[in-house]
């Protein structure tokens, strides 16, 4: 029950930001074009390098490996002297997931990994 001393919360379907999601198999520089990545190494091993942090401050990007090949890795690198979570490259396997953001001062972190 809304009164004159509540707070409603209205949901507007449709409402909430877009965001793109692209289907990868092939070795490439994220953008800003991307956001979402499904990642299929199931062909070969890949590479997604992320861009450089401090021309990107804030950037989030999600990747997610969508094969079950075992044999092939997926890596992420950062670019140039970027880290990652203080490493230079990060390996997704098969079936997960993270979510990197960039702090614009040549790191990576990895908020979640699922």
């Amino acid at each position: 029950m809304v009164g004159p001393n509540s707070i409603a919360q209205v949901r507007i379907l449709g409402s909430g930001p877009v965001l793109p999601i692209n289907a990868v198999a092939a070795d490439r520089t994220l953008t800003t074009q991307d956001y979402t990545l499904l990642a299929n190494a199931s062909g070969a091993n890949r590479v997604l390098t992320l861009p450089d942090s401090t021309a990107h401050p804030g950037r989030i990007y999600i990747v997610k490996r969508t094969d079950t090949v075992g044999g092939n890795t997926l890596t992420v690198a950062a670019a140039g002297t970027d880290l990652i979570d203080g490493a230079a490259t990060i390996l997704i396997g098969t079936l997960e997931s993270r979510v990197l953001q960039s702090d614009g001062n040549g790191n990576w972190y990895i908020l979640a990994s699922f």
